[in-house]
């Protein structure tokens, strides 16, 4: 079976985009704010000024993080409770999957914070 030179670039793009859809899901477990928006919709809808509140983070920050959130499908506008044409922020169903995921991570984290600081102690004292 022999491939053609379509095949090839074919598999190459598909690799390339798959490559860029991973880097940007890991940048936004890895991104602070992100992480930090995600948990604070898991409970509920949240407007955009108590997001805003809970993050100390500024507008311009937290307005480039909710539109990539939107722009990746992990959260949605949806109406504000009781206010006519405002929104809250939601999270989607990929969004809670991955909140779940962070949840995890935050609970490691928690499990190995004293060794981690304790490694850097260590490893301070010896350089």
């Amino acid at each position: 079976m022999t491939t053609t030179s379509n095949e090839v670039q074919h598999r190459m793009a598909t690799t390339a985009q798959l490559c860029a859809v991973r880097r940007d899901v890991l940048a936004h477990v890895g991104n602070r704010w992100s992480s930090l928006v995600l948990t604070l919709l898991a409970d509920a809808p949240r407007p955009y000024s108590v997001i805003l509140k809970s993050c100390a983070i500024t507008p311009r920050m937290l307005t480039l993080n909710l539109r990539e959130l939107e722009r990746d499908g992990l959260i949605t506008r949806v109406p504000a409770a009781g206010a006519r044409a405002r929104v809250a922020y939601a999270l989607t169903d990929a969004g809670r999957s991955l909140c779940s995921i962070i949840g995890s991570l935050i609970s490691w984290s928690d499990q190995h914070h004293e060794h981690i600081v304790d490694s850097r102690d260590r490893f301070a004292a010896a350089v």
